[in-house]
Parts: C-alpha cells; structure tokens; sequence
C-alpha cells in the first residue's frame, strides 16, 4: 500500500511453497496428535475433556447445534445483591481458545473489577460447516444472554472472537450493546493460506513461557497455560467436529483468512487495540499511513505543552547536571514524535469510520507501545488492556461520542 494513499491494502500474492488447504489441514492434524499425543497417554481422551469441562449449554440455532461454554467472574467482594445483574461483559478469545482453559481468565476477571459488573468469558463450538457458523454462534450467545435476564452488554472480542463480537454487536432491538472492543481482530484484512500458518503457529509457540514471563511484564500468573490452554483447546474442538473435521476446519480457515462484511453494520461506538508486534492481524496492512489534523482542542495541549518552560522547572541540581540545548531539543523532538503519532492515529480512526465500521458513532484506536505480540494484548497484560477499556467507556460518557450524530 502505498504511503499516505488512504485506500485500503492490495491482496498479498502469496510466494510460499505451494500447498493445498487439504493438505495444510492434513498437516495440521498431525502436528497437533503428535504434540498431545505425551500429554494425553495413560488417559482416554473424551473422559480427559469431560473432567475439564466447565459449564456449557447447547443451542439448537437453525438446525445447527451450538455449544456455548462460560466462565463467570464478578467483581472482587461483590454479591448478586451489589451489582447490576442486568449488564455484564462478554469476552470472546480467539481460536483455538475456550472457557474451560486459564489460560483466557485473566482479562474478564480484570474487566469485572474495572466495569464494576459480571464478565463472561464465552466461548463456542459449532458445526463450522455451516456457511452460516458465525451468525449462528452469535444467536446462541444472544439465547445464553436472554436466558440468564441480561439487558446490557460490553463485547469485547480477541483475533477471530473479534469477528463473532461483531456479529453480537451487530443484532437490533434485543440485548442492547453498549459497545464493541477488538483486540488485535481477524476478519478486516485478507491473508494467504501459507502466510497465515507461520505466523499462527510461531505466535503460539515459538515465545515461551519464560519469555511470556520475564521479557515483558505479565499479568498471568501461570505462563505456561497459554502453550497447554492451546493444546487443550485445539483436543475439544476435534472431539466436537469429529464428524466432519475437514469440513469445520474449511470454514475455520475462512474466517481467519477472509474478510468479513460485519464490521460495516456495527452501530455502537468500537474500540481497536492493536500489538505493535502483532503478525496474525497485522495491522498495518488494513490501516492506511495518511494523517490527519488535529483537533482544536488538542493543537491547545501541545501548545501549551511546548510554550512552558521545562528546562526553568527542572529541579536546581537537575538543572547544573542537564545541558539545557541537549535538554530542550530532546524535549521537543519527543513532542513532535507524538504530534505525529496522534495526527496517524486521527487519520486511521478517520478511514475506519468511513471505510469500515461506516455506521459506528465512533471509532478510537490504540495501538501498543510494547513489544507485544497477538496474544499479549489481551492475556499477559489484562489489567491494562482493563483500565484502558473501562475508562474509553467513561470518556464516551462524558463527551456523549457514543451517539451517531443527526
């Protein structure tokens, strides 16, 4: 894509080895027996899964059968009788991730002490043959939501639970949705087959737990579940789709390499957090380069920021250390680095509302300023990624920008 053209990005020709979605899927299969077959040994598979199951219902959406399986948090100290029982917060992770696992609990226990509500970390099976598996996933979820008397939800959806976040957002005149957090999404840029596999399985295993733990700050307090929560989860859907594996996985593989028409029909306020290291989403290849001018408001601040006097406000004994030219040119070329961050965010918040989510009262991204990777935003460093959403819905309250203007 070319630099500051504001259209969105060419399809990548793929110039990997050639290789076929069936044997990819083949190879797939194998990879995976072979990396559970140790873990598994001396048990019967169905009777392992069947000791961590959480809690689950099935829907019968169309004729389709939908599992969905939840974990449920609240607020720390808090009873029912402390809390609006009538809105909660619905975390969706991403594929292979499930309810059942750790691995995915951090961020909706974090996002329940934040919004000062119940969180559901949900997740769905289905019989992704179906052409239809994403809107009929998102049916059951709204079933699950309307069985339990909840009128109000936060979405909040990771990689490919950011798509099925979409589609919930997406349905009228039953659960309102306040709005709609994705987290490093699949579904608004394209990917090749090959390309996609890399990247997918080197996100999920080449960075270790040690890494996970040590190298950047983390909230988990068991690293290592991320590697088994993978593995666990990838058992349960074979177990689910044993019928028609090839078939569920064909459709699977589409939802993560396609674009999805969704996200144009989202009508609440979204909010894009973004991993500067993200390769699965990779977000520089569906957000354009251009920039845009800043606000009123917000050329005051800088003004204001670049006419005081740092240098005279420094401490008396900083000030006998610290050059003051070395000073204030280092001062000013980090201002002017986030002029320019903020004037690229402008621009890319502006290209989404009118390209993307066109019917969305506003849209916000924020993009990490760590080395983070796809599963970083909303894993290791959940009680951020919680602070930042809870206050994003305080700010739409405050300012009245979640209302579409007239």
């Amino acid at each position: 894509m070319a630099e500051g053209s504001g259209q969105g990005p060419e399809v990548q020709i793929n110039k990997g080895p050639i290789i076929t979605r069936r044997n990819f899927l083949k190879g797939v299969g194998l990879l995976t027996g072979a990396a559970v077959g140790g873990y598994a040994a001396g048990r019967k598979i169905d009777s392992y899964l069947k000791e961590t199951e959480g809690p689950h219902e099935i829907f019968d959406v169309e004729g389709t059968k939908v599992k969905v399986s939840w974990k449920e948090f609240k607020p720390e100290g808090k009873e029912d009788k402390d809390i609006d029982l009538t809105k909660a917060v619905i975390y969706l992770p991403g594929w292979p991730w499930e309810a059942e696992g750790k691995a995915t609990w951090e961020l909706p226990k974090r996002l329940a002490n934040r919004f000062g509500q119940r969180s559901f970390d949900v997740s769905v099976i289905s019989q992704y043959s179906d052409p239809e598996s994403m809107k009929k996933r998102a049916e059951a979820i709204m079933r699950f939501l309307e069985k339990r008397d909840i009128k109000e939800i936060t979405g909040f959806g990771h990689s490919v639970g950011a798509i099925t976040a979409a589609y919930l957002a997406s349905i009228e005149n039953r659960v309102k949705s306040k709005g709609v957090i994705l987290a490093n999404p699949r579904g608004l840029n394209s990917m090749g087959l090959w390309e996609l596999a890399k990247v997918f399985v080197s996100d999920a295993f080449t960075v270790g737990p040690g890494e996970r733990k040590h190298k950047r700050k983390t909230d988990l307090e068991e690293p290592e579940e991320i590697q088994i929560g993978f593995l666990k989860s990838l058992l349960r859907e074979l177990q689910a789709t044993a019928g028609d594996f090839y078939g569920a996985a064909q459709n699977r593989v589409d939802a993560l390499t396609k674009t999805d028409p969704i996200f144009s029909k989202i009508k609440v306020p979204v909010l894009l957090l973004v991993s500067d290291k993200d390769l699965v989403s990779e977000y520089r290849k569906y957000l354009p380069s251009e920039r845009a001018d800043l606000t009123g408001a917000e050329d005051q601040m800088i003004n204001q920021a670049g006419n005081s006097n740092k240098y005279e406000n420094l401490p008396q004994e900083s000030r006998e250390k610290t050059d003051k030219g070395n000073f204030l040119m280092k001062y000013f070329t980090g201002l002017k680095s986030r002029i320019n961050r903020a004037r690229l965010t402008r621009g890319r918040e502006r290209y989404l509302q009118e390209k993307v989510f066109t019917q969305a009262p506003s849209v916000h991204v924020l993009r990490s300023s760590e080395q983070a990777d796809h599963n970083a935003v909303p894993g290791p460093r959940g009680e951020t990624v919680a602070r930042i959403a809870s206050r994003w819905f305080d700010r739409l309250k405050r300012t009245g920008s979640g209302k579409k203007a007239a």
